[in-house]
């Protein structure tokens, strides 16, 4: 049999060089996605932009020309420059006897409150009833007109209510609001606007969170356990064939033991605390069942093994072996019921 396992190795390593490759790569995709989430790379992120949309903002202030035409003619100007699909809430007023008149705004996902638009030139952050925003205002004089020019950048949306159009998030955040919360705790991570003032803080939420793989691992993960499980099929089947069935089959059930308490006392092939379908909150039986996904993988490797024999047994054999026949497995087939539904129940 050793000889068998040798030959396999050499004429199809190629599933082996698959799986280790594909499982590697997963590691640094991985990798990559956990420093994506560290406090050091969010806070470089988050600051990034905001930071950008400060700059943005300040370029069409300081465009008079730009400005001059919203006032003159503002439904044209908007399609023609696309101002509605600026990254932040433009609002321009003028003011007659004292009282404010809104004479133009880029877009209805964003409002202001009455109390700020009578402040004077400033840069600050304001809580409004749909998220937290940094509050801009600048006022331009145009023909002996006053107008006070001032752009809301988004920074973290806050809807009464969810939907799948509209989520609590930072805006463009990159799922930063999946590991952290806004917060006014002086230990807090600073978020720098564009002149390195902290704009705010965030820190990392307490408790149990839940941090799935990205799809892409996922996929390089699964793609590679089949690969692996491929060779362990085919490697069995060759031992069955030329060898005898006994030790092929003994092959098999040895492997994919070995997997399955690799995959109970490690995190290879997955942490299976960041997938859903292993979290013990959902479904938890006992020490072999602790999650509904490893009850799937043991009834998936339980019926494989069944299969295995099934239509392996009589594989270079001539004579009765002392496997059992497939009329007598029957009679195990209540005892293998009761394995697999007293967990359950």
């Amino acid at each position: 049999m050793t000889k068998i396992i040798h030959r396999s190795f050499i004429y199809k390593n190629w599933l082996l060089y698959i799986t280790a490759c594909l499982y590697i790569i997963s590691i640094f995709t991985n990798s990559y996605e956990s420093y994506n989430s560290s406090p050091k790379k969010v806070q470089q992120h988050l600051s990034s932009v905001i930071q950008q949309k400060e700059k943005s903002f300040q370029t069409f202030v300081n465009d008079t020309g730009l400005i001059k035409k919203i006032i003159a003619d503002p439904i044209t100007t908007q399609q023609e420059y696309k101002i509605n699909e600026y990254p932040f809430g433009v609002f321009i007023y003028t003011f007659n006897n004292g009282s404010p008149n809104l004479i133009y705004w880029n877009s209805n996902r964003f409002s202001t409150s009455e109390d700020d638009i009578f402040k004077k030139d400033t840069s600050l952050i304001v809580q409004y009833q749909n998220g937290l925003f940094e509050f801009n205002k600048k006022s331009i004089c145009f023909n002996d007109n006053s107008y006070s020019v001032i752009g809301l950048l988004p920074i973290y949306w806050d809807y009464f209510i969810e939907n799948k159009y509209l989520k609590d998030a930072f805006d463009n955040g990159n799922n930063a609001e999946q590991f952290y919360v806004i917060t006014e705790d002086e230990n807090g991570i600073p978020i720098y606007d564009s002149y390195q003032n902290v704009l705010y803080k965030i820190q990392k939420k307490t408790g149990s969170i839940y941090s799935s793989y990205d799809l892409v691992t996922i996929i390089l993960r699964v793609v590679a356990i089949i690969c692996l499980l491929i060779f362990i099929q085919n490697l069995s089947k060759k031992i069955s064939e030329e060898k005898s069935f006994n030790k092929g089959f003994l092959f098999l059930t040895t492997s994919l033991l070995s997997l399955r308490v690799i995959s109970y006392f490690t995190s290879f092939p997955f942490e299976k605390s960041r997938l859903a379908l292993f979290d013990p909150s959902i479904y938890a039986s006992n020490i072999i069942h602790p999650s509904l996904g490893d009850l799937l993988i043991n009834v998936i490797f339980l019926l494989w093994i069944v299969l295995f024999y099934k239509f392996n047994r009589n594989t270079n054999c001539h004579q009765e072996s002392t496997f059992i026949k497939i009329k007598s497995l029957k009679k195990f087939t209540p005892f293998i019921n009761l394995i697999l539904l007293v967990p359950i129940t």
